[in-house]
């Protein structure tokens, strides 16, 4: 199979997330044009499903290292095998995601200390969004392969198709267009769970066709091949869970101060979303080409490849950062015309310029180390710094001194160092040179 370069795999990646993030840009942009309420709903509900969907996840991660390796090893067919069992493993495990955050929905509610007023759109959200789940865990995992085959213009063409058509359902389902009922917050949801739904069996008609993926599996197979997905995903999915979790207590204080800044802390979200393009689409090709070198046994090539990407990552992420903070004003009048939000918006926004350079390191360096299989140590790291760090100062900051957004993100710039620091020093160290997930010596799959 032919070895493609980071440009290569990335620039498919770059596009499809860019197109993804314009219409969440939009989509944001229309729930807030139907009532400011109605976008603290969906961004109060939204954070509690970003713990679900990196549980929903979990395979999908695994599965990419794993994919990764064997092909690097030349192990093709085995590949196919285990992406096969990857995808029917994460339909399964979105369902049973699906039925827990049901039953607990209330409760959760009630912990991030949701105001009154949007309580019960945010239920409604929560409630039809986490029907999706089976079909985001396809998604996510269909995605995946693709990616580990380095079949990145395939993901590009599904991400505008589905982006497209998305972003028609929504607007309809909200405003009321085409015929169709004006539906507010139900009708987003709504948007979410058809595009999912489709898209998930696109994605597998794709799959087939181009890989000859199909989901024969056995559950025995696919029993012990999830178990090895999670053995190698669970420290990095539970570190980006946790720290999911992290903001879910960071929104419970910014629940107590009301929805203006629910609101403040939503737009802020969502414009930096345009950051958080580069450093995603870079790591995801960055972390091929160091599991394809690592399975190689091309230990120093995969190094200097997780060097180079978290440079270049966090020269692109701080300039981006600054251009958004520089036009901010416009960028936040598109959403809201309230002074007070723009302004304070606008504060926080010049505050991620500087979390950008070690936030944008350590992302990479991240996702290189669990790519080699160097997952704990990491994970460990970065779980301690934001539980024993940056939640107590958060606490104490809202709570006690009456402290507002800048200083939650003026904690970030330190959590972000700390990280970075840490993630260099594995990186450097080179500890994860004897990982082997792959052995040459096998005939197939670990087992």
């Amino acid at each position: 199979m032919e070895r493609k370069s980071l440009f290569q795999l990335s620039w498919p990646l770059f596009i499809n997330m860019f197109l993804a993030i314009g219409i969440s840009f939009v989509d944001s942009l229309m729930i807030s044009q139907y009532s400011n309420d109605a976008a603290a709903a969906v961004s109060m509900a939204n954070q509690i499903l970003s713990v679900a969907y990196d549980v929903s996840a979990l395979l999908s991660i695994g599965a990419a290292i794993y994919i990764a390796q064997m092909i690097g090893a030349n192990r093709f067919d085995e590949a196919k095998k285990f992406a096969s069992n990857s995808l029917v493993g994460g339909a399964l495990f979105g369902l049973i995601i699906t039925i827990i955050l049901i039953a607990c929905s209330p409760i959760l509610l009630k912990l991030v200390n949701t105001p009154d007023e949007i309580r019960s759109d945010t239920m409604i959200y929560l409630a039809i969004s986490a029907i999706s789940l089976m079909a985001n865990g396809l998604f996510i995992g269909g995605a995946s392969v693709l990616r580990s085959f380095s079949k990145t213009k395939d993901i590009l063409i599904l991400g505008i198709f589905a982006n497209v058509f998305y972003l028609l359902f929504s607007y309809a389902l909200i405003f009321g267009e085409f015929g169709v009922p004006e539906l507010g917050v139900k009708g987003s949801a709504l948007a979410t769970l058809l595009i999912r739904v489709l898209g998930s069996i696109l994605l597998l008609i794709v799959i087939w066709k181009r890989l000859g993926i199909t989901l024969r599996f056995s559950i025995k197979d696919m029993y012990h091949d999830s178990i090895k997905m999670i053995r190698v995903a669970y420290p990095s999915v539970g570190e980006n869970m946790l720290y999911n979790i992290y903001q879910l207590v960071i929104v419970s204080l910014i629940g107590i101060l009301g929805v203006s800044s629910i609101l403040t802390r939503s737009y802020v979200l969502t414009v930096t979303a345009f950051v958080s393009l580069f450093t995603i689409t870079l790591t995801q090709a960055n972390d091929i080409l160091v599991g394809y070198a690592k399975g190689n046994g091309e230990t120093e090539k995969a190094y200097h490849r997780g060097i180079k990407t978290s440079i270049l990552n966090a020269i692109i992420c701080t300039s981006i950062a600054a251009i958004i903070a520089i036009f901010s004003h416009p960028l936040i009048g598109m959403f809201t015309e309230q002074k007070e939000i723009v302004r304070l918006t606008t504060i926080v926004l010049w505050i991620n310029v500087f979390i950008q350079p070690a936030q944008a390191i350590q992302m990479v360096l991240f996702s290189s180390l669990k790519s080699v299989g160097e997952t704990i140590k990491p994970a460990l790291w970065n779980i301690g710094t934001t539980w024993l760090l940056a939640v107590p100062l958060a606490i104490v900051g809202i709570k006690i001194f009456h402290l507002g957004l800048p200083f939650i993100w003026s904690i970030f710039i330190v959590e972000e160092i700390l990280k970075a620091i840490w993630m260099y020093r594995l990186w450097k160290k080179r500890s994860w040179i004897k990982n082997r997930l792959v052995e040459d010596t096998e005939l197939r799959v670990i087992s």
